[in-house]
């Protein structure tokens, strides 16, 4: 779970990369000391589709020749936002045996993507969305944040109904929080105060 913004020219998703596959190999080795079987595995927290699609490759590859994936059901792999996941990706995850797949629109109003400074629009996440389809993975989670921009009610009851008429089979609603040690508030000073009733929540 990192948090901090990818860098241009990509030494940190590089140094990054190189650690994780370092942790990969020590983590392989304990689970086959302990004699443990692997039931589900979890790509994600953050965004690990902004690695390229050769990095990807790498990780993919690491993940599995060191691990016994025989025994995994699911598989999934955090595809985060649709300006970082492309076909070629996507292709690679499926051959990779990928069988669930995140994708995070957080809401479906652009208005709203524009003020927390998302690059994607409700269109794109569609049109990714059906890309995921089209490539033939039938497991998708889609998240959605309740509060950010301070939405009202209706309009985040309107992004939710529009995740739904898209069918995914998961669905993840989180309720902003804006936690210690992150930049809004350390350097920004923002709290966040509850703004939505008990009955908006049941309706959700």
């Amino acid at each position: 779970f990192v948090s901090t913004v990818a860098d241009k020219k990509g030494k940190l998703c590089a140094d990054y990369l190189r650690a994780l596959l370092i942790e990969i190999r020590a983590f392989a080795e304990l689970i086959r000391d302990q004699r443990l079987s692997i039931d589900t595995l979890y790509i994600g927290g953050g965004t690990p589709s902004i690695f390229s699609a050769e990095q990807l490759d790498v990780l993919l590859k690491a993940v599995s020749s060191e691990f016994d994936l025989s025994n995994v059901r699911e598989f999934t792999f955090e595809a985060g936002r649709p300006e970082t996941t492309t076909l070629e990706k996507l292709k690679l995850l499926k051959q990779y045996h990928v069988n669930r797949l995140c994708l995070n629109p957080q809401s479906m109003n652009d208005a709203t993507l524009r003020a927390v400074g998302r690059l994607h629009t409700a269109e794109d996440i569609r049109n990714v969305y059906q890309m995921v389809r089209e490539i033939g993975f039938d497991c998708v989670n889609m998240d959605l944040i309740v509060g950010l921009n301070e939405e009202p009610p209706e309009m985040v009851l309107s992004s939710l109904q529009q995740v739904i008429q898209l069918h995914p089979e998961n669905l993840t609603v989180h309720s902003l929080a804006i936690k210690k040690g992150s930049r809004l508030r350390e350097e920004e000073g923002c709290q966040y105060e509850q703004i939505y009733s008990k009955d908006f929540y049941d309706e959700i």
